[in-house]
Formats: C-alpha cells, structure tokens, sequence
C-alpha cells in the first residue's frame, strides 16, 4: 500500500503562467496568509495579561543585562554569570530591547513571528510531497493548536526554541528522506541554532528522526547532520569556556540543567506519568481526534519517500513524549516543540479526510452536543462569573451556530483550525487578563519603589538571594545581585525579600544568617505574596 492510496494523489501543479505568478502562488501568498493567521491567533496573547508572567521576567532582565554590560557572550542575572541556558534567546530581546522601546508585546513578539515563518516552512514542503491540501493543513495547523495559541506569546525561550527545533526536523527529514542535500544543510544549521537557545532539550526530538532515518536510510548522511547541529554551539562555547578561563565548570552547569535532573526522579513522579500522556494527548488536539484515521489499517512495509519523510515527523513528536517520561517535572511548555511536528505529520490525513464529503451521523451527534452545551452557556453567560462576559458570549455564539455551517468533512476542518482564532479572542484573552488582576502588582510597585530609591538617594544598590525580576524592570534598574548567597553583601543599599533564606546547598554557611548583620530596614514593600525590604547599611 502506497502513500498515495492513503493520502490521494498530489495535486499536479497548474500550467506557469510566469515564473513571477508561480512564485507569488508557491511561497509569498502562502507567506502573507502565515503571517496574517498568527497575528489573528496571537495578537490577543502579545497584549495580555499586561505584565510579565512566569519567567519572562527573568530571562528579559538577562538580556537587557547583556546590553547593558556590552558583554554578549556571557549572560548574566544580578550580573553574575547565568548560563543555566545558551545565549540566541536573549540576543534577539536584547537586540530589541537595544533599538526599540521595550514594551513588553515587542519582546513577545519573535516567538510569534518565529511560528508564522515554521508554518510557512511546513506548507512549503508538504505541498512538494503530500500536495496543496496537506500543505494548508500542515501550515495551518501548526498556528491551530491550543498549546501553541497559549505559550507562544511569551518572551520565553520556549517558543523560539519549539519553533528552531520543529523547523529543524522538517528540513532534516525532508533531507533525508527525499535524499537531497541542501533541506538536510539547512536543517543542521538551525538545529545548532535551536540548541543556542534551550542545549540538551533538543535532542529530544532528534532521537526519534535518527531512529527511523537509521531504519528507513541506513543513516545515510547521519553523521553531516550530527556534524553541522554540533558547529555553532561548539564554536560558541570554546569561546565561552576561554571568556571564563575556568570560573565555572561548563560541565557541572550541563549536569545539573539537564542529565542531572533525570537524578531528581522519584516515585511520586512515576506516578505522575499517566497524567503526563493524557496532557500529551490533549496538546495534540483537534488534530490527534485524526490518529487512529492516519494509522489504522495495512502501512507499506517499504514506504516511500513522503511516507517516510511522514514517519520521521512524527517519530520526532513522539520521541519528546516518551523521554519526558523520564524527567521528572513536565510542564506543557516542554511539549511545545512536538505539537507543531504532530500537527504536520497528520496533516495528510486530515486533508484525506477533508475530501470525503458528508459527515457521518455519529459526528453530526457530536457537533450537536457541543452546540447544545455552547447555546445553555450562551443562555446563562449573564449569570456566570468573570470572566465570562460580551467576548466569551460571542464564542458561545459561534459554537452554537455550527451546526448549522458544518455539514461536510471539508467545513469541519475549517471549523477546526477556526475556533483557535475565536477562543483567543473570546475565551483566552479575557481570562488572561482576568488572572492578571489577582497577580503581584509589580506595575505599580515597581515605581513606587523607584520612588524611594530617589528620595533615599539609593543608588549604589545590590540585591540579595531572589528579587522577582518583572519588580526590578518596572523600577528600571538592574543591581548587581547575589542569588544564591555566595558571599557577604557590601553595598550601602540592599533588596532583598523579608524572610528569605538561601537555597539548602548554602545553608551550612555563615552568612546564611538573614537579614545580613550591619544592616537596617528602611522600606517595607509589600506585595501580595512577598514583601520586599530596601535596606541601608550602617556605619
């Protein structure tokens, strides 16, 4: 059984006009559609919640720390050496944060353009193998997924990293599987790129592409991948070892970010593992409702080359799956770079499916349901609690209205790789803000702190132990700090947060004794969950 009996045959291409019309329909249309279904999908996730959330605040104190100092090469936090990640991250927001006003929706904003261009990528080269229909799935649904919608706009590394890593398979596959040379260049080169933004994590995905490469080529060209992903990280790190001339073990730091956790593995955590593939399986929605269709029935024992290049996709996405396993804390953000290379892999099955005209009557049941739940929501949405109001009513409203547009297989995927655009809208960006009222008000403590620092006349200042970075950018200053308690403070003026104690490996030392002798508390910052105290050294 051939590929092209299970996804229908590929489109031929229509006769060339001009060599300016075919490249306006193969890459530049595409392009501008990409472009404008990200900006649809995460225009609402660049502007809220209106502050930093998670780690953002972190890793943009990192980068605006490296313009600062003028120092790319080595990050910093506290302007100590930070290098529990690679350094790309932080050059592209430093890079912004360095030519424009860094707003907060223009740091978020390269994991967003990161995806649109993978999308990209993804049609382009499914439209060689699988045809224009697949190739519209597969950019699409790289932009569809929820987990996708929800993390993407961040200024976390995550996102430039999932979209590095998932460009990289796809070339690298294609490369492979097809036998040319120029995708498999291109994909090493970005995966170096992908491994200067998160390290080790990459591997993840490139231990399932290696496994079928080596089963399906004979690893053919195996070792010029492994050759090019290893150039730019290489280069980068014997430069960073001389910069360091041996004050910190690169070694120990990769021990302790990486491999060093799989050490942390207990048996709570092992019971934690069915939740962990039930939050696999929901990433992979709407398009893992297409696995069994993709998978059932007789496969080719000797497929060709798009069902390889297929099989190669998606053994990357599983392979990141099955070695989180291992690890033992899997946020959703980790799953992040398999949801696009999912979606792509299947992407074949859902334009199959797309083809096949009337929906079945168990799927018109289903539709039904959910339009039955939606138009009871709708009902009583002015009795729901916040926040549930006009915007998430109109989602309502266009579940419930379904029904009555979806009648064929091909509306049905429409209305699939729709509702991400019409959840973040109506569903996501209310409930982020919503969230952002009941977080640490670091928008306004911010300066009021910068407030009293000018009143004290507190600026030879330095922090101690743990400061939440969104606090210091929105005070707009950027100590030297001290995170893990290595020596005694010396400043005049220091921050630190009221009943902070250093991590459990300094504990035994001297100095662990907190607030540090010498010095007074002169302002108390009170935060709903910590209080931040600026104090003044006497003598």
């Amino acid at each position: 059984m051939s590929s092209a009996a299970v996804y229908g045959p590929a489109q031929p291409a229509a006769p060339a006009v001009s060599e300016a019309r075919s490249a306006w329909a193969d890459g530049l249309l595409p392009g501008l559609c990409y472009l404008l279904a990200a900006a649809a999908v995460f225009v609402p996730g660049l502007l809220s919640p209106p502050d930093w959330t998670g780690t953002e605040g972190r890793r943009v104190q990192i980068a605006l720390e490296m313009v600062h100092s003028g120092d790319w090469l080595v990050p910093t936090l506290g302007f100590e050496p930070n290098l529990s990640k690679p350094p790309l991250h932080y050059w592209i927001v430093g890079w912004l944060a360095a030519r424009f006003e860094p707003a907060i929706w223009l740091l978020r904003l390269p994991g967003a353009l990161a995806f649109a261009l993978l999308a990209w990528l993804a049609h382009a080269l499914f439209r060689r193998s699988h045809g224009t229909g697949a190739a519209w799935c597969a950019g699409l649904g790289v932009l569809a997924a929820p987990l996708v919608m929800a993390l993407v706009p961040r200024a976390e590394i995550d996102p430039i990293f999932a979209a590095l890593s998932a460009a990289s398979i796809l070339l690298l596959a294609r490369g492979a599987a097809f036998g040319t040379l120029l995708p498999l260049v291109a994909g090493g080169v970005v995966a170096g790129l992908a491994f200067l933004v998160k390290g080790p994590p990459y591997l993840m995905l490139f231990a399932g592409t290696a496994a079928v490469w080596l089963r399906r080529r004979r690893g053919r060209r195996l070792l010029l991948a492994l050759l090019l992903t290893a150039a730019l990280p290489a280069a980068y790190y014997v430069a960073l070892e001389s910069a360091l001339a041996g004050d910190t073990s690169l070694v120990d730091v990769a021990v302790t970010e990486s491999v060093g956790r799989i050490g942390t593995f207990t048996w709570q955590h092992a019971l934690d593992t069915p939740m962990h593939f039930v939050r696999a399986f929901l990433a992979s929605l709407p398009f893992g409702l297409f696995l069994f269709y993709e998978y059932r029935g007789a496969r080719p024992a000797r497929p060709d080359d798009a069902e390889s290049f297929v099989r190669m996709v998606a053994a990357a996405a599983f392979s990141t799956v099955l070695v989180l396993t291992f690890f033992p804390t899997r946020p959703a953000r980790y799953l992040l770079p398999a949801v696009p290379l999912f979606f792509a892999a299947v992407s074949p099955s859902v334009a199959s499916f797309a083809r096949r005209g009337m929906l079945t009557p168990g799927m018109r049941r289903g539709l039904a349901g959910l339009a039955l739940v939606a138009a009871l929501a709708l009902c009583a949405h002015a009795w729901l609690p916040p926040p549930f109001g006009a915007r998430t009513a109109l989602g309502f409203a266009f579940l419930a209205a379904l029904p009555l547009w979806v009648d064929r297989a091909c509306r049905a995927v429409a209305a699939m790789l729709l509702l991400p655009v019409v959840a973040a809208w109506t569903f996501a960006a209310p409930l982020a803000e919503h969230r952002a009222l009941y977080r640490e008000p670091f928008a306004a403590a911010g300066p009021a702190l910068q407030r009293a620092l000018a009143a004290r006349g507190a600026h030879d200042l330095a922090s101690l132990l743990h400061i939440p970075s969104p606090l210091l950018l929105h005070a707009g200053i950027l100590p030297p700090g001290d995170e893990f308690a290595r020596r005694d403070p010396a400043a005049p003026w220091l921050l630190m947060e009221e009943g902070a104690r250093p991590p459990a490996v300094w504990a035994h030392l001297a100095r662990a004794a907190l607030p540090p002798p010498g010095y007074e508390a002169r302002v108390r910052l009170q935060l709903p969950k910590v209080a931040v105290l600026l104090l003044e050294r006497r003598g």
